[in-house]
């Protein structure tokens, strides 16, 4: 896991699948632990390492969406759902030109993004894992995967 997830940590990995016209792109965020000591905290999460991937699409389709990626210790999966969506939501509502309050909770921003009816929606994609006992390796891995086919070549 180490070298694949080296080859993600500067942006998406893209394929050309040979024959086609196809382009895909991931991207991946991933968290990896190897700490036992963690396991001292008493907090159920104290040893949850959480990865996610969070996405924005504007109503009109000519528009770029945004996607974020993120990677915690100590996050639930609910907590690291809020936070990737909301990074993702922002950004693209901030382009759009959205007024909103920066320091509002995320469901308060959420309403302004839906009333705005520029932004259709937001979706995140989580994995968490709690941390081995003996020191083992843990990894969470999410990510998101877009396959683009470009259009016929006209003859």
């Amino acid at each position: 896991m180490g070298d694949l997830a080296t080859r993600f940590r500067d942006g998406p990995l893209v394929w050309r699948r040979r024959g086609t016209r196809d382009v895909i792109a991931v991207i991946i965020a991933s968290s990896r632990l190897a700490a036992p000591e963690r396991r001292t905290n008493s907090s159920r999460n104290c040893c949850l390492n959480v990865a996610g991937i969070g996405l924005a699409r504007p109503k009109d389709s000519t528009h770029y969406g945004y996607i974020s990626e993120h990677h915690a210790f100590g996050m639930s999966d609910a907590q690291m759902r809020d936070y990737v969506e909301d990074l993702a939501a922002t950004m693209l509502a901030s382009t759009l030109g959205i007024e909103f309050n920066p320091d509002a909770a995320w469901d308060e921003r959420k309403r302004v993004y839906e009333l705005s009816d520029l932004i259709v929606d937001s979706l995140s994609i989580t994995a968490s894992a709690e941390g081995a006992a003996n020191g083992d390796w843990t990894c969470a891995v999410a990510a998101a995967v877009f396959r683009f086919s470009a259009p016929p070549v006209a003859s």
